[in-house]
């Protein structure tokens, strides 16, 4: 048994020095792995400054007779599209998607409420600010004062509030920072979260993986989406697919 052990500690040293001899040694014995190494692009894509916007035939079918304004607040431009003559209803949707994914529920709403169904800033069509110092203008309280500014522009000081996942995020701040704003909120599909990190192991963190990759220092998680941006969104997209309804969403 000795024997074995000592074996397979030997190949393993001997392939180490192997590895560490190709490395060294590179383009003049392996020229053919070299040549395949050189062909993968270790730069982000390039990718247009915004993707082009939907066409009105496309808003026109999901959002039927709505009207879509675009609405600019003290620190970006919000687009929202709005219809109905009720009660107001701000709709914010969560990550990664965009005011799309209201398009089944803000047409049945607006028979009774009047609803407002926003981009959240660096999401779909809205304008995407720099950062600033400790991404100060992507935090929830940023996101949030749009979302104020926005219902201000209508004439709402006070309106109900429907939220998904990150957008959930939104509303919470925008009830600890304008109590007397939000009538009601209903937030849906999201968990609180100091709770879901302090209660992490590992079939969370399989399934969430996005949780522990975005909250990595710049430029980190930039560089990594960047090299293959429509993979990453297509793994989460059916990630979130897969786990639809899961409270820790």
């Amino acid at each position: 048994m000795r024997e074995q052990n000592s074996a397979t500690t030997m190949n393993r040293r001997g392939m180490l020095k192997l590895s560490a001899v190709a490395a060294l040694i590179g383009t003049a014995a392996f020229p053919d792995k070299t040549q395949a190494t050189q062909t993968v692009a270790m730069k982000p894509i390039s990718l247009p400054e915004l993707p082009p916007k939907s066409s009105a035939e496309v808003a026109a079918k999901l959002f039927p007779g709505f009207l879509q304004t675009e609405v600019r607040t003290g620190g970006a431009t919000i687009p929202v599209f709005h219809k109905g003559d009720g009660p107001p209803v701000l709709l914010l949707h969560g990550y990664p998607e965009t005011h799309v994914t209201w398009h089944k529920v803000a047409p049945r709403l607006a028979k009774r409420f009047s609803v407002y169904v926003p981009d959240l800033r660096g999401y779909g069509d809205s304008s995407r600010p720099a950062d600033g110092d400790r991404h100060v203008n992507y935090s929830f309280r940023a996101m949030a004062l749009d979302q104020i500014e926005t219902m201000r522009h209508f004439g709402h000081e006070q309106f109900l509030v429907g939220a998904h996942d990150r957008g959930a995020r939104v509303a919470h701040r925008l009830c600890l920072d304008f109590p007397k704003s939000v009538k009601k909120v209903c937030l849906m599909d999201i968990a609180p979260t100091l709770t879901m990190y302090r209660q992490t192991n590992q079939e969370f963190a399989t399934k969430y993986m996005w949780w522990f990759f975005l909250i990595q220092a710049a430029p980190l998680p930039e560089h990594l989406i960047g090299l293959d941006p429509q993979y990453y969104l297509g793994e989460i997209l059916k990630r979130a697919e897969q786990d639809a309804g899961s409270p820790h969403a």
